[in-house]
């Protein structure tokens, strides 16, 4: 497993442009090999988290050029650079996902 965990900031109340946006991507970000999940959340307003879940870092890699051109698309709702970091778990533990979040 390898992580890219991205944070960025917007204007308060722009969520469901966004939402709407990443949707019109998502057969983009669906064709990523090695992409386990994606979730995206409000950490406070005007600022969201991205956690993507690679099975490698080797996928993490080959998939940044198109992670790129998908966030350099999301700066037109941005009030700044994201900031991204990644790395290998350390630890880690699964349960059953919910049926729909």
């Amino acid at each position: 497993m390898f992580y890219r965990v991205t944070s960025y900031e917007f204007p308060p109340g722009r969520e469901g442009d966004i939402a709407a946006w990443v949707d019109t991507k998502t057969e983009k970000i669906r064709g990523i090999e090695g992409l386990i999940a994606v979730d995206v959340f409000n950490a406070a307003p005007g600022r969201g988290v991205i956690v993507a879940a690679y099975e490698d870092e080797d996928n993490y890699e080959a998939a940044s050029p198109v992670v790129t051109a998908v966030l350099g698309e999301l700066a037109q709702f941005l009030t700044g650079a994201p900031t991204t970091m990644s790395g290998v778990p350390f630890w880690t533990t699964r349960l059953d996902a919910p049926a729909a979040l």
